[in-house]
């Protein structure tokens, strides 16, 4: 995925993201207000059955609702003091004895005089009586139940609806608004690769002929330290004609890539083997780990190798004389671990949140002329890293060095 494509993404991402809360708000604030008004409705009417039935006369002997009934709200007046009593309904039927069993029992007056019941098909109030006998109201909310129940499915299907319209508008609207950058970007990956591909061949031809120069024994030292100091900078700059030619392919989707089944424990040691030397001329001492032998996985062995080169190469580059360089290699789960220590001045945190982009050094102190490279390297061990779905990070080591880490699925 190139740098456009995650731009898109995000995009795609923040707008669906604003749009689905702005959304969910709405639609939480309609379910939640149709849930209070019902709520609050059935208390009301709960308060007018007890008020009826308190202010009717006898309780006892007032007929349920006499002065006009609601039929489309069963309702049931139960005395609880002992063995559940019948008093009334407005349907002039009563409950089941499980029912009003289990009821009951759901019932404290001690912490509660109304709530909800029986998986919340009825609502109750208990009221206690001047005579101290504890009522109990009862008024069956299926039908409401059920239709909370079906908004908040036609809720959720509305908003998952539109947000399937909302995610193909938005990344219509994102693709048309990006078109002219994305023309751009194209257009300077083309001429990165074509410039790329162009500069190679007199590179090439230049290093040739300053290898034929360098033959003849009739140059002083001066002219001696010349033609070095060109060959030096030609393979540099061949070096990132190389390297800018490798990302290139790689934003364009170019870049193939010949997976089989990679011996990693035997390609970390030998591009370690081919180290050795550097880190003696450094004074450094290069120290290897293994965990587990003969690591395998599926990937492109020639990009792999490359990984271990960049991240080795770095590590020698940049450490203190005289320290060690620690190269870790192990399987935690189904990932192998793949780490280079240096010991050496650590990162600071703001290099280190763009250490893997392009053009970016660890070190701003370091000239052209030095040992560092162009700041490409770190940029192609992540694209090499992502292409095979693996993570690459930087971690600082005991503030006393720099450790990178490569994970990789086994």
């Amino acid at each position: 995925m190139n740098i456009l494509d995650k731009l898109k993404k995000k995009f795609l991402i923040i707008s669906i993201s604003l749009v689905g809360a702005v959304l969910l708000i709405v639609f939480s604030g309609i379910f939640f207000y149709f849930y209070k008004v019902i709520d609050i409705s059935t208390d009301d009417y709960l308060q007018n059955v007890v008020s009826e039935l308190f202010t009717g006369g006898d309780i006892y002997g007032v007929p349920f609702f006499a002065r006009g009934d609601n039929k489309s709200q069963p309702t049931f007046v139960y005395e609880l003091d002992g063995k559940p009593k019948f008093i009334a309904s407005n349907i002039n039927r009563k409950l089941k004895d499980d029912a009003i069993k289990k009821i009951v029992q759901g019932i404290d007056p001690e912490k509660s005089t109304n709530g909800f019941i029986l998986n919340e098909e009825f609502k109750y109030q208990l009221v206690k009586t001047t005579e101290g006998n504890h009522i109990l109201f009862l008024v069956n909310i299926s039908p409401q139940v059920n239709m909370i129940k079906l908004l908040a499915k036609s809720l959720i299907s509305s908003f998952v609806f539109t947000m399937i319209i909302i995610g193909f508008i938005s990344k219509y609207l994102i693709d048309k608004a990006l078109e002219p950058v994305e023309q751009s970007w194209n257009d300077q990956k083309q001429f990165i690769a074509d410039a790329s591909h162009e500069l190679k061949t007199p590179l090439t031809v230049i290093l040739a002929n300053l290898k034929i120069l360098k033959k003849y024994d009739n140059y002083d030292e001066n002219q001696i330290k010349w033609i070095d100091n060109t060959e030096h900078e030609t393979k540099r700059m061949k070096g990132l004609v190389e390297e800018m030619l490798f990302l290139a392919r790689r934003d364009s989707g170019n870049m193939i890539l010949n997976f089989e089944t990679v011996n990693f424990s035997e390609l970390v040691e030998e591009v370690a083997l081919t180290f050795e030397s550097i880190a003696f001329e450094n004074d450094l001492n290069m120290i290897f780990e293994e965990k587990e032998d003969n690591l395998t996985l599926e990937g492109d062995k020639k990009q792999l190798k490359r990984l271990a080169i960049i991240l080795i190469d770095n590590a020698c580059k940049y450490a203190k004389p005289h320290s060690d360089i620690l190269i870790r290699l192990l399987k935690r789960e189904k990932k192998i671990i793949f780490s280079v220590t240096s010991m050496g001045t650590p990162i600071d945190e703001d290099c280190a949140k763009r250490i893997f982009e392009r053009f970016v050094r660890e070190s701003k102190s370091r000239s052209r002329d030095s040992q560092g490279g162009y700041g490409l390297g770190l940029a192609i061990a992540k694209s090499i890293t992502e292409s095979h779905n693996g993570k690459i990070y930087w971690r600082n080591f005991e503030d006393r060095g720099n450790t990178f880490v490569v994970e990789l699925q086994a």
